[in-house]
C-alpha cells in the first residue's frame, strides 16, 4: 500500500464515527437564537424612532456568540449524561 493510500484509509477511519454531540446543537441554537433577538432588537428600536442599521451587524456577532457560549455551558458534563454522547 503507497503512502497515499494508507493516509486515505486511515482518514475514512477516523471520520465514520463522527456524530453532532449535544453541546454542538446547543452552541447553534444559542448562535442561531442569537441573530434572531438581534434582528428584534433592531426592528423595536426602528419602531421607536431610533436608527441601529449601523450596529445590527456588530448587535448580532455579540448576542450570537453569547449565547452560543450560554448554549454550550448549559449542556450538562459527559459524567453525568447518559447515552452515545456520554
Amino acid at each position: 500500500m503507497t503512502n497515499q493510500e494508507q493516509e486515505t484509509v486511515s482518514y475514512k477511519s477516523s471520520t465514520d464515527n463522527r456524530t453532532v454531540g449535544p453541546v454542538t446543537l446547543a452552541a447553534t441554537a444559542g448562535g442561531t437564537t442569537g441573530a434572531a433577538i438581534a434582528q428584534i432588537i433592531v426592528w423595536l428600536l426602528a419602531q421607536n424612532g431610533i436608527d441601529a442599521n449601523p450596529i445590527s451587524a456588530a448587535l448580532t456577532v455579540v448576542l450570537s456568540a453569547a449565547l452560543g457560549i450560554v448554549g454550550g455551558y448549559l449542556v450538562p458534563p459527559a459524567s453525568t449524561r447518559k447515552g452515545k454522547h456520554a
